[in-house]
């Protein structure tokens, strides 16, 4: 079995417990009672780091995973299902930057949204209804020169409409 080594740091309220072979946690000390602040753990498919809140409810978590070939994943879980939001608060840019050419929008693991820099142009993909299908679709493409195209696309008939309401004026130049 794992081996535990504690260390304790004195008058901070912090508890190192060192699991050799699998965890790294760290605990601090809250009215004479730990709680689990954060835990790495390593096994055979990856390594995980995940954070707890001050309540140390540990089904609210943000988790950082690692696996082979570096494919990482940042997740956020909350008990109730559906306040675990994640917020991006920069002082300077957010930079994507995904040498594979696409940048996927998705809502629980529909794609509804796409950036793609296929071949010699740009384009930007809305999917029908939320994601449902990737066949019907609204896409902006920019090529050469600028050279920018507006398509709707309905794969199974023509019912793929552009609708322009404007609160205001339409200008064309």
């Amino acid at each position: 079995g794992a081996s535990t080594t504690e260390i304790s740091a004195v008058g901070n309220g912090i508890d190192f417990n060192v699991h050799t072979g699998s965890d790294f946690r760290i605990h601090e000390l809250v009215s004479g009672v730990y709680k689990q602040r954060w835990r790495i753990t390593n096994s055979s498919t990856d390594t995980e780091m995940v954070l707890l809140p001050a309540n140390n409810v540990t089904s609210d978590n943000f988790k950082v995973t690692v696996e082979a070939d570096g494919v990482s994943t940042i997740a956020t879980s909350d008990a109730d299902g559906s306040l675990a939001n994640l917020t991006l608060d920069v002082d300077g840019d957010i930079i994507l930057d995904a040498d594979g050419g696409d940048v996927y929008f998705k809502d629980d693991g529909a794609t509804f949204g796409e950036l793609d820099t296929a071949g010699s142009y740009t384009q930007f993909f809305l999917y029908e209804n939320g994601g449902a299908s990737a066949d019907d679709y609204f896409r902006i493409r920019v090529g050469a020169n600028g050279l920018t195209s507006i398509d709707t696309v309905d794969a199974a008939g023509a019912d793929a409409h552009l609708v322009l309401n404007p609160d205001g004026h339409i200008h064309m130049f």
